[in-house]
C-alpha cells in the first residue's frame, strides 16, 4: 500500500488510498498537489519522496537518495503543473508501505515588502516610515530592519487563513546629509533568504522665520535705505505693533540709540510708537542729508575760476570738489 500525504493542512494533495503492481514490473503512484498561490510564482520547485517520513527514495540530487531506491525512482509529473507523481521500476517485495511526499518552493514564502514615507521630509523634523511583508508562517515570521537608527515596534496581523502580515514602524529625525540616501527596509526570512524595499529620502532644509529680525543700521549706510527696509519690516513681522519701536531702540546703536532712549518708554510702548521713534530719527539724520545737500549747492554754486587759473587747472579742481 502506498500513500502520500503532505505536512501543511492549508494545502491539498490528491493521491489514491493504495496502488498494487507486479514484483519486477513498474508502478506510478499517481500524485497532485494544491497551495495558496503567492504574489510572485516560485522561482524553483523541488520533489521530495520519502519511504515512510525518513528516508528518502526520490530526490533530484540521487545522493541524497538511500541505497535500495537509487536508479529505481523517477518523478514524472511536472511539479510546475502541480504534478507529483512518481514512478518505481522495478518493484520489490520491499516496497510495501506507506509513502510521503515533499515540496519546496523556493521564494514561496519571499514576498515583496514595501516602504512607506511621505515623499519630502524636513531637517529636524520626526517622521516615521513603515515596512510590511506577508508571510505563510505565523510561528516564523521575518525579520524586519532598517538601515536608518531610530524607534522601532512592530506589529503583525492575520490577512487569511493562510496568510499573515508583519508590519515595521521606524521614528526617527532625518538630517541634512540623509538627503538623497536611501532609506531600506530587509526583511529576513529562515533559511537566509532576503528581500529588500528602499526609499529615496528627500530631505528639506526647515525653513526658518526671520519676520522678527529687524534691519540693521549704522551711519555709514544711506539712513533713507535703512528707513525703507525698516518700513517693510513693519508689514511682514509678526511682532505685537505696540512692540516694534521698543524693539527697534534696542537694535540701535551709536547717536541713533542715544537720540531713541531720549524718548519716553510710554511714547513709544503704543500703536503709533514707531511714527514717534522715526520723526526722532528723521530730526537728527534727514536734517544731516539735508545740511549735507545744502552745503554741497553753496561749495557748487560759490566755485569761481580765477583769471589767472589756466582751464585745465579750474576744471580737475572742480570735479576734485
Amino acid at each position: 500500500m502506498h500513500r502520500a500525504v503532505f505536512d501543511a493542512s492549508s494545502w491539498t494533495a490528491d493521491v489514491p488510498k493504495s496502488v498494487s503492481g507486479l514484483r519486477g514490473s513498474c508502478i506510478v503512484i499517481p500524485c497532485s498537489f494544491n497551495y495558496p498561490e503567492p504574489e510572485k510564482k516560485p522561482s524553483k520547485f523541488t520533489g521530495i519522496w520519502f519511504k515512510g517520513t525518513h528516508d528518502t527514495i526520490y530526490h533530484p540530487d540521487s545522493s541524497n537518495i538511500i541505497k535500495d531506491y537509487r536508479g529505481r525512482t523517477e518523478l514524472v509529473g511536472d511539479l510546475r503543473q502541480k504534478n507529483c507523481s512518481l514512478r518505481i521500476d522495478p518493484l520489490h517485495d520491499s516496497d510495501k508501505g506507506s509513502f510521503t511526499f515533499r515540496i519546496e518552493m523556493e521564494d514561496h514564502n519571499k514576498r515583496n515588502s514595501n516602504v512607506v514615507l511621505l515623499e519630502e521630509v524636513k531637517v529636524g523634523e520626526v517622521v516615521s516610515a513603515s515596512c510590511s511583508v506577508s508571510h505563510s508562517c505565523p510561528s516564523d515570521s521575518p525579520l524586519l530592519t532598517w538601515s536608518h537608527s531610530g524607534t522601532h515596534s512592530v506589529q503583525s496581523q492575520q490577512l487569511t487563513n493562510v496568510q499573515w502580515e508583519v508590519t515595521s514602524s521606524l521614528t526617527f529625525s532625518p538630517s541634512s546629509t540623509d538627503h538623497n540616501q536611501s532609506l531600506v527596509c530587509t526583511a529576513a526570512y529562515r533559511g537566509g533568504k532576503t528581500v529588500k524595499s528602499l526609499k529615496t529620502l528627500n530631505v528639506k532644509c526647515k525653513m526658518v522665520n526671520n519676520n522678527n529680525v529687524l534691519p540693521h543700521f549704522d551711519e555709514k549706510r544711506s539712513y533713507k535705505s535703512w528707513k525703507n527696509e525698516l518700513g517693510i519690516w513693519t508689514r511682514v513681522t509678526n511682532l505685537d505693533e505696540k512692540k516694534q519701536a521698543l524693539a527697534v531702540v534696542l537694535s540701535l546703536e551709536g547717536r541713533a540709540r542715544d537720540t531713541a532712549l531720549e524718548i519716553c518708554v510710554e511714547d513709544l510702548n503704543n500703536v503709533d510708537g514707531m511714527g514717534t521713534l522715526i520723526r526722532a530719527l528723521d530730526s537728527v539724520f534727514l536734517k544731516e542729508v539735508k545740511d549735507r545737500a545744502y552745503e554741497a549747492y553753496s561749495n557748487f554754486d560759490s566755485v569761481t575760476r580765477d583769471i589767472s587759473v589756466a582751464m585745465t587747472d579750474y576744471i580737475i579742481d572742480f570735479e576734485q570738489r
